[in-house]
């Protein structure tokens, strides 16, 4: 279990609390619809009272009108009919607004109704304090009195309150769905959706760590407990797979300098044999620098072939130093042409190049690469060599370096092409395998190939094999170029 990892029971479900919350939202648009057509009823029902009730006050009208003396009149009995309609008898008045029957509690608005009335209007409204109908006894066309009455809904209510409900469960619907959106989504989805946007974006700039979670639904906490388990996966590989880098990258290292200084070797064994002959002649010219009898004249060609060998010598010796010399391992601009010509010039005194005619193409004056100099140089002499070795016992051997230009995308095509038999075909898949090698014993480590792909691909580039158009071996080595006069 992660970190920080809780238990989460059944309860947590985000299929629970979705399942709870819309029972509560449908139980309050259901109490919603159920008052609203209780408000539309009671509304049909008010209309229907207001009719009943008119009618009523409208036969009490008919009868005090052929009652001529209202003093004498029974009004309780008036009263108690009312009642039995549902009704309360609150006020009669005469034309001259003298009193015949008056209810102590009939609330203002009736005396306004009748006041109405007794100008010849037939009132009948209904308000939040009840229904009041009013309508005036005419006799001979003249307004002789009005009576009012007045009555509430059957529950004892005022007729606005289920006006007020409705309103009132339509807010707290709309309450209920608003902390819905608001605090359901947002909490229990929304923000656990962006902490773990935040994760992804922290583990792509490797800067993920892993932390105890809060408490969440179960749904997304099995979705965090997912993502934590794949993150520690891939730290894990992340770790193991620098750590192998770290270790070829050594390896690639020691390889190199190991076939580097097995290169120095055999260079220095050449320029060993190489340097022999000049210093004999040098020591020649020394000898006969010394005869008496030798005028200024004599001495001038001697003195300038000695200095023409001891440049050479001396190239040679600084171009070995130069390459035995360790490097910090770092890209720059290199001239590859510069670079080839101290290739063929520590190639050509070894015993495997000896007799074999280089030759240097320039599709460009200054070819410039982007390369590590002395890596460069190392590949260069191990295809020299190759191609050097391959040729032994040919009749005319030939080694061409060409430096292409750069093509549209960038890249400059270094080749070293000969004219030796070339490779076997079912050797070609396994020229740049370790070790791999068919020169007699003695004659290489069988490395070269091997670190010399390695090295060009440290420099971001790419070493390849191809058989030569007319006959021998071809390998191409594809560099970033660098612009350049």
């Amino acid at each position: 279990m992660a970190t920080g990892e809780k238990k989460l029971s059944g309860l947590d479900s985000l299929k629970v609390e979705l399942v709870v919350t819309a029972l509560a939202l449908v139980l309050v648009m259901s109490a919603s619809v159920g008052l609203t057509v209780t408000w539309f009823y009671g509304r049909e029902a008010e209309k229907v009272r207001l009719r009943a009730a008119s009618a009523f006050a409208g036969g009490a009208a008919l009868t005090l009108r052929q009652q001529m003396d209202w003093s004498t009149y029974s009004w309780p009995d008036l009263a108690a009919a009312a009642r039995a309609a549902g009704l309360e008898l609150a006020l009669v008045a005469g034309a001259n607004g003298r009193l015949f029957f008056s209810r102590v509690e009939a609330p203002p608005e009736v005396w306004t109704t009748l006041r109405a009335a007794l100008f010849g209007e037939r009132v009948a409204a209904a308000g939040p304090e009840g229904l009041a109908v009013a309508e005036p006894v005419i006799r001979r066309n003249l307004v002789v009195g009005a009576l009012c009455f007045i009555g509430r809904d059957p529950a004892g209510r005022p007729a606005g309150v289920p006006g007020l409900w409705l309103a009132g469960a339509v807010g707290l619907n709309l309450g209920l769905m608003g902390l819905y959106l608001v605090f359901f989504l947002n909490r229990r989805l929304v923000s656990p959706l962006k902490e773990l946007a935040r994760d992804l974006a922290d583990l792509g700039r490797d800067e993920f760590q892993p932390r105890a979670r809060p408490r969440l639904s179960r749904e997304v906490a099995e979705l965090f407990r997912a993502f934590d388990g794949a993150a520690e996966e891939l730290l894990d590989s992340r770790r193991r797979l620098e750590e192998q880098l770290r270790t070829i990258r050594e390896t690639r290292a020691d390889l190199a300098a190991s076939e580097k200084s097995a290169m120095v070797g055999r260079l220095a064994s050449g320029l060993a044999h190489e340097l022999g002959n000049p210093i004999g002649a040098l020591i020649g010219f020394i000898h006969l620098l010394r005869l008496p009898d030798l005028s200024e004249a004599d001495k001038k060609p001697i003195l300038d072939q000695s200095a023409q060998e001891l440049g050479r010598l001396d190239g040679q010796i600084k171009a070995l130093l130069s390459f035995s010399r360790p490097s910090e391992p770092k890209l720059e601009t290199v001239d590859s042409a510069e670079t080839a010509v101290a290739a063929i010039n520590l190639t050509r005194p070894q015993k495997w190049g000896a007799g074999v005619e280089f030759s240097l193409h320039l599709e460009e004056p200054r070819p410039l690469v982007l390369a590590e100099r002395n890596g460069l140089l190392q590949v260069f002499l191990n295809l020299l060599a190759n191609a050097s070795q391959a040729l032994a016992g040919a009749p005319t051997p030939k080694v061409s370096l060409r430096l292409g230009l750069a093509d549209p995308d960038g890249w400059r095509r270094l080749t070293v092409t000969d004219n030796g038999p070339g490779v076997d075909p079912a050797d070609a898949a396994r020229l740049f395998e370790p070790y791999f090698s068919r020169k007699a014993p003695g004659q290489g480590t069988g490395l070269g190939l091997t670190v010399s792909q390695s090295l060009v691909q440290s420099f971001g580039g790419r070493l390849k094999y191809l058989p030569a158009p007319g006959g021998g071996a071809e390998f191409t080595i594809i560099l970033k170029a660098v612009p350049g006069p």
